[in-house]
């Protein structure tokens, strides 16, 4: 994914390579692919680039905390608010 913090980013990615421009503030989730291409288009850009292998694992949410589970999720602020962590 690549998120823009401030600027705009015209960005291809993958074997299709479909362009698209990327404002500020905005996210793009950019798929499979082995390679990815950002070019700037203000004088000043700013970006996250972030990526990795799909775990194909759940996903739980809950504040702070990403889990497995919900129960995992409830387990980590009792350990939280125990100061456990």
């Amino acid at each position: 994914m690549l998120y823009v913090v401030t600027g705009a980013v015209r960005v291809s990615a993958g074997q299709v390579g479909r362009v698209r421009v990327v404002a500020a503030r905005a996210l793009a989730v950019l798929g499979d692919g082995d390679h990815v291409r950002i070019i700037g288009l203000e004088p000043e850009n700013r970006f996250l680039l972030i990526a990795g292998k799909s775990l194909h694992e759940p996903v739980a949410r809950g504040g702070p905390f990403v889990m497995n589970t919900r129960a995992e999720v409830l387990q980590a602020f009792r350990d939280y608010e125990q100061g456990d962590l």
